[in-house]
């Protein structure tokens, strides 16, 4: 059976999770950990919409996110950032990667290694940091 796919276009890929997510569950307990959960995902998916993202995978306290507009990726992951150092009661620890490229739409997400550069620059990034490929820097 052959997939037809459509013509590969440039987009911005942003990945979120929180940092020392494991340890908090361990220290706080499952109660206190979903409700970090919660509080991180509501704080994330208002700043997705509001710069435009496609929210394509979401698993644990991880966010897979396509953006048409490789500045609005950028925008988007500064804003999650800044939003979860004001959090309540205390800061949410957030690290976020963005990658550019081009990538080909398939069923559940995109296909390309721009997606898969995207994620292990957000494995990179520490607690408060936006780190960005060198194409997105350019």
């Amino acid at each position: 059976m052959t997939i037809e796919h459509g013509e590969a276009i440039t987009r911005g890929f942003l990945f979120a999770d929180l940092r020392g997510y494991t340890a908090f569950v361990e220290q706080r307990g499952a109660a206190a950990a979903a409700e970090l959960l919660t509080r991180y995902r509501a704080l994330a998916r208002e700043e997705i919409g509001r710069f435009g993202g496609a929210e394509i995978k979401t698993e644990g306290d991880s966010f897979y996110v396509v953006f048409d507009s490789v500045s609005s990726a950028v925008r988007c992951g500064l804003a999650i950032i800044a939003a979860a150092a004001r959090a309540e009661d205390e800061p949410i620890r957030v690290g976020v990667g963005i990658h550019a490229g081009e990538t080909i739409e398939a069923d559940g997400g995109y296909v390309g290694s721009p997606v898969n550069i995207a994620a292990r620059i957000c494995a990179q990034a520490g607690p408060g940091e936006v780190l960005v490929s060198e194409t997105v820097r350019a």
